[in-house]
């Protein structure tokens, strides 16, 4: 339905046609049904109004299921202004409900980039009163965020706002430049009042850590995304439905037997891949990171680059939160009527910018032919935005009650901390406690008429946990493995030397025969044994930005097999003296290492604007002067050709010497970003 946004000054919003309002209450009404841990939320804390005098602006898909959030926020108390995180992902029923039923809300499908910047802008202008601003953010990919610190330095630094380098940073810049005009020190006084924020995305968490890290961050904030209740379920299980639900109504493709490409095998990316393998797709999977390349591998699926598979493939779909990871030149080698999309939060993972000087034939809202000069045509959808829910309506409400959730506890957590004047949220980036993860969980169970498992007291004193949990600790990886526990080492120990006996006892198999017949040698069972260790070693790696976790535990396990061979062709001794030393590196040494001076090392990214980068000689100079040594040095140019990197490993024996080098690199005006990334071994 195309129609043209409507707007009242006296109720204060923007939508497409306020005749949908009932529309979207029936469906409100159905999504509360299929939103157990939401509405149970509601009921528990309503009488209690933790959110009083709470005043939250929201930016997050304004859907049917965010309006069942934003009507929970204001029954615990919360007054709410709302504005949707993506041009096309608004459900305009929903939008026309919320607003009236009093709640103003900026939003409909279809914005445009200037209409999206002023609207987010509107949730921060709060009525009734003098001095009357937002206190709390809710955030969906960062741009409310963004758009305070951003506006805020801008008012003391115009030049951060001077270099866009995509059509949405020209909208937003213009947008910045144009309020100061008008409201000088409009963003400063507004971030000054915010308590805290809670983030929805994996695209929005990356850009707060990064802010944490650069010390821009000027308020703390909780990690919903991260969240287990969250990140394993909406993450994966809402886009292995969603995804495909997108394709299907924009194109009505058969999938089955297609070769589908997902780039990215994150939690997004496995959904995606399940979601198109489930379809009978044949799916390949694009990957950086060795470790999640070696999970696909493993669960079935081909890992290949995007040069290979962009001339083989039909359909592709985007999901790693980074930038032009399906380029022009990919597009251009593309099948006739390939699928492209994209799945990942902002629409700059596909060149969208390089289709622009081609010919563009829309066939229906959020389906464009992209016609090339030789005539070849291949499908884009959302125009490289969010395709579950600029093709369709997004995740179902059943799994989005779970992120909801975890909003709803992190703004409580936040808005109540803030009242108690507590020292518990200084500002930084925090996830929420693993009981609180868990109260979500359960609240979510008993829509599926499961039932738990009581623990008896003689059991919880066994595993060491409370009765009332949490149950795992905080290192625990669910779906994907946890450390390796006693557990793990003695199977390894075991079916090692079981498949060694049965090697060094092989006259038994073949008692019926003569073994000078048989020529076997039993050395290359333990090659096996080492090998198929070498894969269950690999899986216990993980890869945290620039530093490898799990080192030791995969070795220890690599050992635990070399104690089981020997144990297993009768070296008794040897492999006894094996343990001792192994438990002697394992908790000694440990022991050792905490007390011995270590050398601190990190990698260091500087970013300039390419026509005001410092020179080597003066950035080597200064990071020297805040105590560290720089090992070596190297140089690149990003960003279109418009920023200058440095690339750096340096060291000092102050680890808190990073605090000083953070400063003096965030107080230099021609800095763009800079990232300092402690090393691991």
């Amino acid at each position: 339905m195309s129609a043209v946004p409507q707007s009242n000054s006296a109720t204060d919003f923007k939508v497409a046609n306020l005749s949908l309002a009932d529309w979207g209450r029936k469906e409100i009404a159905i999504a509360e049904t299929e939103m157990p841990g939401l509405m149970a939320i509601r009921e528990e804390y309503a009488a209690i109004q933790p959110l009083r005098g709470a005043r939250i602006a929201g930016s997050l898909h304004m859907t049917i299921q965010t309006a069942v959030l934003i009507e929970t926020l204001k029954a615990l108390g919360a007054e709410v202004r709302w504005a949707s995180c993506n041009i096309y992902s608004t459900q305009d029923h929903a939008a026309a409900a919320i607003a009236a039923g009093g709640t103003p809300v900026f939003a409909y499908k279809g914005e445009s980039l200037d209409e999206y910047w002023e609207f987010t802008h509107k949730i921060f202008e709060w009525h009734g009163g003098a001095g009357k601003f937002a206190n709390m953010i809710l955030d969906d990919g960062g741009d409310a965020t963004l758009l305070l610190h951003l506006g805020t330095r801008a008012e003391s630094d115009p030049a951060v706002i001077g270099h866009p380098a995509s059509e949405e940073e020209t909208a937003l810049f213009a947008a910045i430049r144009k309020r100061l005009a008008a409201q000088p020190g409009w963003y400063s006084k507004r971030i000054a009042q915010i308590k805290g924020v809670s983030e929805e995305t994996t695209t929005g968490v990356k850009r707060l850590y990064q802010m944490a890290k650069e010390g821009r961050l000027k308020f703390p904030a909780i990690n919903v995304n991260d969240s287990v209740t969250k990140s394993k379920f909406d993450n994966l299980d809402g886009c292995r439905e969603s995804l495909v639900d997108g394709i299907k109504r924009a194109t009505d493709v058969m999938i089955a037997g297609k070769v589908a490409v997902v780039a990215g095998y994150g939690d997004v990316g496995k959904g995606s891949t399940q979601a198109l393998r489930a379809l009978s797709a044949q799916v390949w999977v694009t990957e950086i990171d060795p470790i999640c390349a070696l999970q696909a591998s493993m669960e079935g699926y081909r890992v290949v680059t995007m040069d290979y598979a962009c001339d083989k493939a039909d359909i592709f779909v985007t999901a790693t939160g980074n930038f032009h990871v399906i380029t022009h030149d990919h597009m251009k080698r593309m099948k006739n009527q390939a699928i492209v999309c994209n799945i990942g939060h902002f629409d700059n993972e596909i060149d969208v910018a390089g289709l622009k000087k081609y010919k563009w034939e829309n066939i229906k809202p959020q389906v464009d032919h992209i016609i090339f000069p030789d005539g070849k045509r291949i499908i884009l959808l959302a125009e490289g935005r969010l395709v579950n829910l600029g093709c369709a309506t997004g995740h179902p409400s059943y799994v989005m009650s779970s992120s909801f959730a975890n909003q709803t506890i992190a703004q409580i957590e936040l808005w109540t901390e803030a009242q108690k004047n507590s020292n518990k949220y200084p500002i930084g980036v925090y996830v929420l406690p693993k009981h609180l993860d868990e109260k979500v969980a359960r609240l979510q169970l008993k829509k599926l008429g499961a039932m738990l498992t009581e623990l008896s007291d003689a059991q919880a004193r066994y595993i060491g946990v409370s009765k009332a949990g949490p149950y795992k600790a905080d290192h625990y990886r669910y779906y994907h493995g946890r450390p390796a526990g006693f557990r793990t080492h003695a199977l390894v120990c075991l079916s090692s030397c079981m498949l060694m006996i049965l090697t060094v006892y092989q006259e038994t198999w073949f008692s019926a025969y003569s073994l000078e017949r048989i020529s076997v040698d039993p050395t290359r069972m333990a090659q096996g044994i080492m090998t198929r260790i070498g894969f269950l070693g690999a899986g216990v790696l993980m890869k945290e930005g620039l530093t490898i976790r799990g080192l030791t535990t995969a070795a220890s396990i690599w050992i635990t097999a070399a104690i089981g061979i020997m144990i297993g062709v009768g070296f008794y001794f040897p492999a006894g003296i094996s343990t001792a030393m192994t438990l002697i590196v394992l908790s000694v040494f440990r022991w050792i290492e905490r007390r011995m001076p270590i050398e601190f090392y990190a990698n260091l990214t500087v970013a300039f604007l390419r026509n005001a980068a410092l020179p080597e000689p003066e950035l080597r100079a200064m990071v020297e002067r805040q105590g560290f040594v720089v090992a070596n040095m190297n140089y690149s140019v990003t960003g279109d050709g418009r920023t200058f990197e440095y690339q750096m490993v340096v060291h000092s024996p102050d680890r808190d010497k990073t605090r000083e080098l953070s400063e003096a690199l965030n107080a230099l005006p021609s800095v763009t970003g800079f990232r300092i990334a402690p090393t691991g071994d």
